[in-house]
């Protein structure tokens, strides 16, 4: 199914550089590890005690309609020759409204391509890239 424009795009910028802009964010998130610690209270109970783990950093989700985006074609390469290590780039995710206003901004370290996809729904041909990365903050 194409992206389904809600005024909001997302642009993608790698090392200060923008290099395409998508209709649409599949997925952006983390997941924390709980971890179940047992303690003995002063009166002599053991009480079990949920802390936080590892953080697990979720892929970054991007699609839009496809275009031939050289930049982001010549990324992918890098990994496919298996030159993983060169691939790796910081990277900010900017969501804009529909004034191109920016509502949002995510930052994330040491992303690379590790999906894409291309795909065809009601005449569009949709491409869907997955970045893997080491931490995503905001601001």
């Amino acid at each position: 199914m194409p992206p389904e424009p809600d005024g909001n795009t997302f642009a993608l910028q790698l090392d200060g550089v923008t290099v395409a802009v998508f209709e649409r964010l599949a997925v952006l998130g983390y997941q924390i590890d709980v971890v179940e610690t047992r303690e003995v209270t002063a009166d002599g109970r053991t009480v079990v005690r949920k802390v936080p783990g590892t953080t697990k950093w979720g892929p970054l989700v991007l699609a839009r309609r496809a275009d031939g985006n050289a930049t982001l074609e010549q990324w992918r390469a890098l990994v496919l020759e298996g030159r993983g290590d060169e691939a790796r780039r910081h990277g900010t995710l900017v969501q804009l409204d529909a004034q191109s206003t920016e509502v949002a901004r995510w930052q994330f370290r040491n992303g690379w391509p590790s999906g894409w996809s291309l795909s065809s729904a009601d005449g569009a041909v949709i491409e869907t890239v997955t970045i893997q990365h080491d931490g995503l903050s905001s601001g």
